[in-house]
């Protein structure tokens, strides 16, 4: 199979023509901006130069007023002839053309303004110059010079304004020739620079695009291999188009050896074939239209297949791939892993039922412990670096803790024996629990406990379970006080027995109790030697007593017994 027919582009060589596109638009871009810059040099630089000319002509047209010629013949109609109309005119002219370049400079404005207002003091200083005429008179004489001495101070003060107009424009003028200086030199630079980078970027695609072809010669080796030597199904199919370019069917163009092992088909006698006459379960299954959805709308598709090789049933996981021209086929034989599957579906449901049976058990132990009123403990035994136990550890409790200690189970969990009932290390009962669990018997012990001043008697029973031991303990204080009582009573019966004894001897009578439910009859010891017979010789009863009765007296006795 020819791989560079299913070859997609590659992402590397997309960002390479992205950025060498981007490097061109750049460099034109800048370019462009170059020429710009210096246009807009130039223009300044030409503005400067009418400002200059500008300022040129008006120091001409001023300067004209300092020649006697000039005044003279400027004068000759007494200052209100077509020759002075038209000199302040032109100078007023200049002056407008001189605004208009300088419009965007507010600093010359000023200057400007300060200039016109010379301009027309100038005037009219020029024509005070000639308003009287004194022929022949010292008095003209002096009048005039004293005219041409105010003309000559505002031509000083125009060529001061002159000066500082000319000293602006000169500073902007040298700024702006720097500027284009800099634009100038600056734009085949920088043209030099972007076409070497772009040499570079050049040489590095095609260094790149080069050693890509290797590595995809040597990929295509390495693919082919893997191919050989995959578990896997691995098929290329191209569709097949009717007229009315529908797709009919695949064109089976690459086969791995993988169909042989599971399918027993020669992959060279599949190449060329279509896909529905090699494999014609793929229309019955819908898995064909997947294909073809895969092809139509460039998707991943995902479907698992059984099917009958050799009268054996096959699992296969499919996963077909849309690509250039065609799309590419996966299939992972998973038929050990579904036959895993259905022991572990087993396995499951059996471990269930088993849960489901602990859950039950549990909870019927949970009652059992609830309504029990034993306190029921396991500990986990901790042990020190020689394996001996130094304490435990409280897994479980129930709930009949809290009446006797006032903890809640939930909080004495995961704590330390000798935390909670640090009295076991002094009362020997820890003793009795390292025995349970060391020699593997059961331990009985009995324990007092003492709260708000009232002892409290428990029974408890350690059993060794793992590593650990259960306890269980029962209240048997009211068992203590009653046997207490018992002995107590015992004890008194004993005394009041030997007094009553005495004083039947004294008194030489005796005493008997007959439990008529029972038909028990007891005898004091005095009565049965009155009787003639030795403590406890025969064994009473009202039949044995009713001999030693006179007949004469054995009707009342039974009136009496039956009264009684």
């Amino acid at each position: 199979m020819d791989f560079k027919h299913v070859y997609t582009s590659s992402k590397t060589y997309i960002i390479l023509l992205i950025v060498a596109l981007g490097l061109l638009v750049f460099t034109a871009s800048i370019t462009y901006l170059q020429i710009l810059n210096m246009q807009k040099s130039s223009e300044l630089v030409k503005h400067t130069l009418q400002v200059y000319n500008a300022i040129g002509d008006l120091t001409t047209h001023y300067s004209q007023a300092e020649s006697e010629e000039f005044r003279e013949e400027l004068l000759k109609t007494g200052g209100a002839g077509m020759a002075f109309k038209n000199y302040s005119e032109e100078g007023q002219t200049i002056l407008d053309s001189l605004k208009t370049l300088t419009s965007d400079n507010k600093e010359q404005l000023a200057r400007l303004e300060s200039f016109e207002v010379l301009l027309d003091k100038l005037y009219i200083q020029l024509q005070q110059l000639d308003a009287v005429n004194f022929k022949n008179s010292e008095e003209a004489l002096s009048y005039s010079q004293s005219q041409k001495m105010k003309i000559n101070g505002t031509l000083y003060h125009l060529r001061n304004a002159k000066n500082e107009l000319l000293a602006y424009e000169q500073r902007l003028m040298q700024e702006r020739e720097v500027n284009y200086n800099s634009h100038k030199s600056l734009a085949p630079l920088t043209l030099l620079v972007l076409t070497f980078f772009a040499l570079l970027v050049f040489v590095l695609s095609f260094i790149r695009i080069y050693k890509n072809k290797r590595r995809f010669r040597k990929s295509e080796a390495f693919l082919k291999n893997v191919l050989s030597t995959t578990d896997n199904v691995v098929n290329y199919y191209e569709p097949i188009f009717n007229n009315n370019n529908d797709i009919i069917d695949f064109k089976i163009l690459y086969a791995n050896d993988c169909n042989r092992d599971y399918f027993g088909l020669e992959p060279d006698e599949m190449i060329g074939d279509s896909v529905l006459n090699v494999f014609p379960f793929l229309s019955e299954n819908g898995e064909f239209n997947k294909m073809k959805q895969c092809y139509l709308e460039q998707t991943k598709e995902i479907s698992d297949r059984q099917i009958v090789v050799q009268d054996s049933n096959m699992w296969f996981e499919s996963i077909v791939t849309p690509l250039a021209d065609g799309i590419l086929e996966t299939a992972r034989n998973t038929t050990a892993e579904e036959e895993a599957k259905e022991i572990q579906l087993a396995f499951k449901k059996r471990l269930e039922s088993q849960n489901l049976r602990l859950l039950d058990n549990r909870a019927f132990l949970g009652n059992i412990f609830k309504s029990i009123s034993h306190v029921v403990m396991h500990f986990k035994s901790i042990r020190n670096t020689k394996g001996e136990i130094v304490d435990f550890k409280i897994l479980f409790v129930n709930e009949r803790i809290n009446p006797i200690t006032g903890d809640l189970p939930e909080e004495l969990k995961n704590r330390k024996v000798s935390k909670v009932f640090p009295d076991i290390f002094k009362n020997g009962v820890f003793e009795h629990l390292v025995n349970a669990i060391e020699l593997n018997r059961p331990e009985e012990y009995e324990v007092p406990h003492e709260k708000n001043g009232k002892t409290t008697w428990f029974r408890a029973t350690a059993i060794k379970l793992g590593d650990g031991v259960t306890v269980t303990t029962r209240d048997i204080t009211e068992e203590k006080e009653k046997a207490n009582q018992l002995i107590k009573l015992n004890e008194q019966l004993v005394i009041r027995n030997s007094i009553l004894t005495d004083a039947e001897k004294i008194a030489k009578i005796g005493s008997f109790l007959w439990y008529l439910e029972s038909d028990i009859t007891e005898i004091s010891d005095n009565f049965f030697q009155m009787l003639g017979y030795k403590a406890n010789e025969f064994k009473p009863s009202p039949e044995t007593y009713k001999k030693f009765i006179h007949p004469d007296d054995l009707e009342l006795v039974a009136e009496k017994t039956k009264q009684s």
